[in-house]
């Protein structure tokens, strides 16, 4: 049985983007979830899929909704910790940056983890047309006209890229996120079994 046509305002009732808009899905938001962007990176630093440089076995990161912190492993556990008791790292932004941005963008280890999988009900994180066009082809019971696709495509789409992090001071960075703004046009034919 086909549902009714989906407005631009209609909620998903189905996957992982279900409770939000047509809207939301296609467009995201300029306005990253700081605690979903946390959660996301705690997730990433679990991932055996992208390989972590050297230096990574010579700390650990706490991440923050804002910050990151680094925590250098000691040279001598029996002495008590101190800047002349642990390794030194010096600036390692770009290090850091280089792993997490690998789960951002497709890459030539094949990895496509989008940040959008981590969308619930509340939140949207960066637009995903891509996941309407799926639906167009291949979710049963989705329906939409050509007025909607056209009146999405007047919308732009932000798209989280990339972080970028800068050193406060030793061991300790700032980490913000890079939100592009692009127009997506729809590249389809809609047939009767999926519009009206």
């Amino acid at each position: 049985m086909r549902s009714t046509i989906m407005g631009i305002d209609d909620k998903y009732h189905f996957g992982l983007n279900k409770g939000l808009t047509l809207k939301e899905v296609y467009q995201g938001t300029p306005e990253i979830d700081r605690k979903l962007l946390k959660d996301f990176l705690l997730k990433c630093l679990k991932s055996k899929l992208v390989p972590k440089s050297e230096e990574f076995s010579l700390f650990e990161l706490k991440i923050d909704e804002d910050k990151i912190e680094v925590i250098p492993e000691i040279f001598n556990p029996e002495i008590s910790y101190s800047e002349q008791n642990q390794v030194y790292l010096g600036n390692i932004a770009e290090k850091i940056e280089i792993y997490f941005n690998h789960f951002f963008n497709p890459n030539w280890y094949g990895i496509i983890t989008h940040f959008q999988e981590f969308n619930s009900g509340k939140c949207v994180i960066g637009g995903n047309p891509e996941y309407i066009l799926w639906c167009i082809n291949k979710a049963e019971d989705f329906n939409i006209d050509l007025t909607t696709l056209r009146e999405l495509e007047s919308l732009k789409v932000y798209r989280l890229k990339r972080l970028k992090l800068e050193m406060t001071k030793l061991n300790h960075y700032k980490y913000t996120t890079i939100i592009e703004e692009e127009f997506f046009k729809f590249k389809i034919q809609l047939f009767p079994s999926n519009q009206h």
